[in-house]
């Protein structure tokens, strides 16, 4: 059996052997196959240390001058916020000239500070920032009842209002933010 293993392990490529000895996958292959494929590329004079290392390297390697820029805001903040809503819909993204605005903020508002992600990202991370310019934010999913009366007959919805003072004169002109208000459909109580 170990015979039959081994030669069907010295067919495969050197690139493959190296990908099944990174993944490991028990499920798929037996563990005596494991010291076959490392004694079949000692023998193809490859270093497997140092090659699953350069493996493991290419795949979190990224082409920084690939990405593509989707967004430019005049604040740091403002594009962290931007890169957190990527991130929270698994969008691997990278913030640029960040580092400006904390040592210069108008030259940081003058070049901007970009959000960028993998041109492969580009149309879902557009998809997002229209949904969040938009207003879309999750609501809560546990029915909640009325306070007042104790019926579920509750609607969600969103009220804009404006950012404080303090934060207006910080960070520039205000910011639309949002809050949920619930409103019972029985007896019309509004509630936050």
């Amino acid at each position: 059996m170990t015979d039959e293993m081994r030669a069907r392990l010295e067919q495969l490529p050197t690139g493959e052997l190296l990908a099944i000895l990174r993944d490991r996958d028990l499920e798929e292959w037996r563990p005596e196959a494991f010291p076959l494929i490392e004694a079949i590329l000692a023998e193809r004079h490859v270093d497997v240390a140092a090659a699953l290392e350069s493996l493991g390297a290419a795949a979190t390697y990224v082409d920084f001058e690939a990405l593509t820029e989707i967004a430019t805001f005049g604040t740091s903040v403002d594009a962290h916020l931007c890169r957190m809503a990527l991130e929270e819909a698994e969008i691997p993204c990278w913030v640029f000239n960040d580092h400006l605005a904390g040592v210069h903020v108008p030259l940081a508002m003058v070049i901007g500070v970009s959000v960028r992600v993998r041109p492969e990202d580009e149309a879902a991370a557009r998809e997002i920032l229209e949904a969040v310019k938009a207003g879309a934010v999750a609501a809560p999913q546990d029915a909640i009842p009325c306070p007042r009366c104790g019926t579920e007959t509750v609607r969600e919805r969103t009220v804009d209002r404006l950012a404080t003072l303090e934060t207006a004169l910080t960070t520039g002109p205000p910011l639309a933010q949002s809050k949920w208000q619930y409103r019972c459909a029985s007896c019309g109580h509004i509630w936050d």
